[in-house]
C-alpha cells in the first residue's frame, strides 16, 4: 500500500475513531463534593410551622402526642377536644392545604370511618405569620378495635 495523501488521512481518520471508542467520549459522569452547610432548627411551637400540644394528659415527651390506649372504652367514641394547634409562623407563605396521614399517606381528618381520626375547628388557607388550626382527636371503637389506630402520623402542609 503506497503512502498517498488519501491513505494517510484515512488511516488517521480510523485511528482518530479508535482512539474516540477507546477512551470515551470525554464526559465526565461522576462528581463528587464537599460543601459545608449551616442548618438551625426550633422547637415544634416556633418552627414555621408550629405545633403546639393543648391538652396536657396527651404530652408525652418533648412534642410528641400520647395516647394511653388501654383506658378507651370498647365499642365508644372518646373525644380529646383541642388536642393540639397547628399554627403557620411564616410570615410569608400562606399555607393552602393541611392534612393529617397515616403511614399510607390516607387521610385522618373528618375520615370518620376510622378508628382514629381528626376533626378541626377551623380551615385552610393558614393565613402567614400566625393562622391556626385546633384539632380534636377522636378514637372511635364502633369501627373496628384500637390496634387499627395508627402508631404515627404525619402532618402535611403545602402552600
Amino acid at each position: 500500500m503506497q503512502a498517498t495523501r488519501r491513505n494517510v488521512l484515512v488511516i488517521l481518520g480510523v485511528l482518530t475513531i479508535a482512539g474516540g471508542a477507546l477512551f470515551g467520549t470525554g464526559a465526565f459522569t461522576q462528581v463528587e463534593a464537599q460543601r459545608s452547610v449551616d442548618v438551625s432548627t426550633q422547637g415544634d411551637a416556633s418552627a414555621q410551622l408550629g405545633l403546639n400540644i393543648t391538652d396536657d394528659s396527651l404530652a408525652g415527651g418533648g412534642q410528641t402526642i400520647e395516647f394511653n390506649e388501654q383506658d378507651l372504652n370498647q365499642n365508644a367514641t372518646t373525644r380529646y377536644d383541642a388536642s393540639f394547634v397547628v399554627t403557620n409562623n411564616d410570615a410569608s407563605t400562606t399555607i393552602n392545604s393541611l392534612t393529617i396521614e397515616d403511614g399510607s399517606g390516607n387521610s385522618l381528618v373528618g375520615n370518620t370511618s376510622r378508628v382514629m381520626y381528626f376533626e378541626t375547628t377551623g380551615s385552610t388557607p393558614l393565613n402567614s405569620g400566625g393562622g391556626s388550626i385546633t384539632y380534636d382527636v377522636v378514637f372511635d371503637t364502633t369501627n373496628g378495635d384500637i390496634s387499627e389506630a395508627p402508631n404515627e402520623i404525619t402532618i402535611v402542609a403545602q402552600n
